[in-house]
């Protein structure tokens, strides 16, 4: 029989038997379709296994202490007595205590794991702090009540936000604080408070800016805008699809869930005489921001900004241009990025 005929005679039989072909090719695709799937599934798992062992490292050694009762038979100083000790084999060790604990976050209170861990920890498991800082010595010598939140929590409970720094009672002299500025706080044996998590009441956690060129391409049918912008004296631009009603200047970024929100424009100010800590503008004291960004314009080639040095600029040799944050913060106020333009 030739090839001709054979496959002739195999079209006449699918057709004859519509439901068997049906049934057979279903049984086949779905026979391919479970072996595809088990086999990813399988690759996935091996390759999530292969990947927290990876993450943990060749060279990082585990030591479980195991005691009856509560009694713990190791004592942290010597733990780290033994890789003083052994400086050739260990480098680093981070005591670790984990536990199920309760943790309030505002009203609310929710369950979650907890590590009690030294400030070598992330330097060990290779981890990196996305936002704010990881844990220092002196919080551990000092037993600072710090911590530093995972990645679940920080988008779950802070909507990605979750940017914190510590302020002391200085930062805040002066400073009219309201209810709603306070998410928590505890009282010690006097009633006195040792404890406090404010909302963004000073504004030192926000990324602060300098609008160096604005472009603006939007045509009838869309918008595009390219938005050019120096931080720390890194420049940067950011292109898309939406315009924010600032022009070129101080600015501060604002971000939600990992995305650029909107640009809120700063407040500029002439200033007349500048210090190590603050700054007079029209018989006006404004105190400048312990990160203050300071830039230097070069009138001679393009007008370029560089960064330089509070030092490095007074107001005799210098046309001074600060920008500070009037953006409702009930301890703001303080200028974020300065400007000096050479007197010709």
């Amino acid at each position: 029989m030739r090839m001709t005929e054979s496959f002739s005679l195999a079209l006449k039989n699918i057709a004859s038997s519509k439901v068997r072909t049906l049934l057979t090719m279903l049984g086949i695709i779905i026979g391919v379709a479970a072996v595809i799937v088990i086999v990813g599934l399988g690759n996935g798992l091996e390759n999530y296994i292969a990947g927290s062992f990876s993450s943990m490292g060749t060279n990082t050694l585990t030591i479980s202490v195991q005691s009856r009762g509560a009694t713990r038979t190791m004592e942290v100083e010597d733990m780290y007595r033994i890789v003083a000790e052994h400086p050739q084999e260990l480098a680093l060790c981070s005591p670790t205590v984990s536990m199920m604990s309760g943790v309030k976050i505002g009203s609310e209170t929710t369950s979650t794991s907890a590590s009690g861990v030294s400030e070598d920890y992330d330097n060990i498991y290779g981890y990196t702090i996305a936002q704010g800082r990881g844990l220092q010595y002196s919080d551990i010598a000092t037993r600072a009540k710090v911590c530093v939140v995972g990645a679940y929590v920080n988008r779950a409970r802070f909507g990605g936000n979750g940017g914190y720094t510590r302020v002391y009672p200085s930062r805040l002299a002066g400073a009219k604080l309201f209810k709603e500025d306070v998410r928590y706080y505890t009282l010690d044996a006097d009633g006195k408070i040792d404890r406090m998590v404010l909302q963004e009441v000073t504004g030192d956690t926000q990324p602060y800016v300098y609008l160096s060129g604005i472009e603006d391409n939007s045509s009838e049918m869309n918008i595009s805008v390219n938005y050019t912008y120096i931080q720390d004296g890194q420049t940067q631009t950011i292109s898309g699809g939406a315009k924010y009603l600032v022009q070129s200047g101080g600015a501060m970024l604002v971000y939600e869930k990992g995305s650029l929100k909107r640009i809120r424009q700063l407040t500029p100010v002439n200033l007349d005489s500048l210090s190590a800590l603050s700054a007079m503008g029209g018989g006006t004291e404004y105190k400048l921001a312990e990160n203050v960004q300071v830039l230097l314009r070069d009138s001679t080639s393009g007008q370029g900004y560089y960064r330089t040095d509070l030092s490095q600029v007074n107001s005799e040799d210098y046309k001074l241009t600060g920008w500070y944050d009037d953006l409702g913060y009930s301890a703001g106020g303080r200028i974020r990025m300065l400007i000096a333009a050479p007197i010709s």
